[in-house]
């Protein structure tokens, strides 16, 4: 039962996608976008932040294992970073 709690407090904690406003390289703001797990999340948060739509600037996306009880677990992050149209 505890491995089930554990597993659904990860799983709950990872569907979430979070933005940063930061400085695009043209010098204008954008905003960095980072999920974990789904993609999805990555672009429904752009949809949020950039209601009037965005331009896709770079991706990235990284896979890290651990060991938790000799049981490895792999997650995955996904960032985008975007500028929004205006």
């Amino acid at each position: 039962m505890k491995n089930v709690l554990m597993l659904v407090f990860l799983v709950a904690a990872y569907s979430c996608a979070t933005s940063t406003e930061v400085m695009l390289p043209s010098g204008q703001s954008g905003y960095s976008i980072t999920c974990h797990e789904n993609k999805t999340g990555c672009y429904e948060k752009a949809q949020e932040v950039c209601p009037k739509g965005y331009e896709m600037i770079d991706t990235s996306a990284a896979t890290n294992g651990s060991m938790i009880n000799n049981n490895v677990t792999l997650s995955s992050q996904h960032t985008m970073l975007i500028d929004c149209k205006k």
